[in-house]
């Protein structure tokens, strides 16, 4: 419920809040997210580190597959709005995944996933919400950039808005 509140307040203001909005929403889905991965895989630090190689390689995949759309696109804030509505969807998603990988799987409480399960696991669980997180960032420079002259300055702003 929080996040739609966050969604709707930030797509309706200026896109200084959107990004702050994004900001917001990405640390707390990551936060939630790493917790659970880490609950479910018995994980260690290791198993950290793949989690967020896969979060951070989904979040490239987004970034870059709809960036180079982003230009493209007439209607960029209702698209901006859908992937939020995407993302908003895929983390509660992505939490049930991160709760019942192990029974659709078929293992046995208490047994320690290899590596290789891990990263699949954990690559399959964060798609839905890594790849549109991802995307809202492309989105997020370009309409920054539209509401402000300096292209490389909004980018920055969006960039440390999202970091």
């Amino acid at each position: 419920m929080m996040l739609l509140i966050i969604l709707i307040y930030s797509c309706r203001h200026n896109s200084a809040v959107r990004n702050y909005g994004d900001l917001i929403i990405g640390i707390i889905a990551q936060i939630i997210l790493i917790r659970e991965l880490l609950v479910s895989f018995l994980g260690n630090e290791l198993t950290i580190g793949v989690i967020f190689a896969n979060w951070l390689v989904l979040e490239a995949i987004g970034s870059f597959v709809f960036g180079k759309y982003v230009e493209k696109i007439k209607r960029k804030l209702e698209v901006y709005i859908f992937l939020q509505l995407i993302f908003s969807i895929g983390f509660p998603f992505s939490i049930y995944l991160s709760r019942v990988f192990k029974n659709i799987l078929l293992i046995t409480p208490g047994e320690g996933l290899g590596l290789i399960q891990v990263y699949y696991s954990s690559l399959l669980i964060l798609l839905p919400t890594a790849l549109p997180h991802g995307a809202l960032f492309s989105f997020g420079c370009r309409l920054s950039n539209e509401v402000q002259s300096k292209e490389a300055s909004s980018i920055g702003k969006v960039y440390v808005f999202e970091t």
